[in-house]
């Protein structure tokens, strides 16, 4: 009878251990899909151009530009420049702008979308918001979302506001 109860103890505290180690390893894995194993350098803008009828100034116009995110890969460091290591031939997906796009990273670890902002010229000049998911598709896991603002009344390289 003493055996059975020890038994049964020991059934009890094993099913507690397997219980805590599921739900710690199903709460590690949820933050190991929130956590992108690779950084974004600040965006850049390029590419600046503002498309629409110039002789009247009444109707809206759209500023036509390329943005460019360059990933590194997480912590790692090359020991010779003592720089993060660049994330490349990697695809990344870009969402939350009209479509969603796969983009291939470069030689420098960079991917380039193309924007349009379409605006009423004669409002008063202000910085527009936008937000977009940069999410690694191919051998590097997460995402970062991209937070930017762009002053469309400037049409030159300095539009972006991070």
């Amino acid at each position: 009878m003493a055996l059975e109860k020890e038994l049964k103890g020991d059934f009890m505290n094993f099913k507690e251990l397997l219980q805590n180690f599921i739900i710690m390893t199903i709460c590690l894995g949820l933050l190991a899909c929130t956590k992108a194993s690779f950084t974004v350098q600040p965006l850049s803008v390029q590419n600046v151009h503002l498309s629409g009828d110039n002789s009247d100034l009444t109707k809206s116009r759209t500023l036509l530009f390329t943005v460019s995110a360059c990933m590194n890969a997480g912590a790692v460091k090359s020991e010779a420049q003592n720089q993060h290591l660049p994330v490349v031939d990697e695809p990344f997906e870009i969402s939350g702008g009209a479509e969603p796009l796969v983009l291939m990273s470069d030689a420098k670890g960079c991917v380039y979308w193309p924007e349009s902002i379409t605006f009423q010229y004669l409002n008063k000049e202000s910085f527009i918001s936008l937000s977009r998911k940069i999410t690694a598709k191919g051998n590097l896991g997460g995402s970062e979302t991209l937070d930017f603002a762009i002053d469309p009344w400037k049409n030159s390289a300095d539009v972006l506001w991070i």
